[in-house]
């Protein structure tokens, strides 16, 4: 919620995520999740999924989905001097070049 950067390590650590593996072992261990997923019959798969999807929607998910498409509505016609440069940087430069801006500027004003 600060806008803040984390790594993997710590989104495991807050449990953003299950596990974080090193770049280098992160392809053996999809291969190696993905292996366990063939094995499994299709039908538990779909019965976990659709467990899982339940469980998002009881705690709310599909209520958090519809809020956030809200507020990307607002901010599309929500105008400020940052969003009109962080836009104009993204157009004319490209998403990278408009984020580095974001994140200078927003250095910026917390020092």
């Amino acid at each position: 919620m600060t806008g803040e950067k984390i790594n993997g390590s710590q989104a495991a650590e807050c449990g953003l995520i299950t596990r974080s593996v090193p770049l280098d072992q992160l392809e053996a261990e999809v291969d190696a999740l993905a292996d366990k997923r063939i094995k499994m019959p299709p039908e538990i798969l779909y019965i976990q999924k659709l467990g899982i999807n339940r469980q998002f929607e009881i705690m709310g998910l599909r209520a958090g989905l519809d809020v956030w498409m809200d507020m990307s509505m607002f901010f599309r016609f929500f105008k400020t001097e940052e969003i009109e440069i962080f836009s104009r940087i993204s157009a004319e430069q490209g998403v990278k070049a408009a984020l580095k801006w974001r994140d200078d500027y927003f250095a910026s004003r917390q020092e």
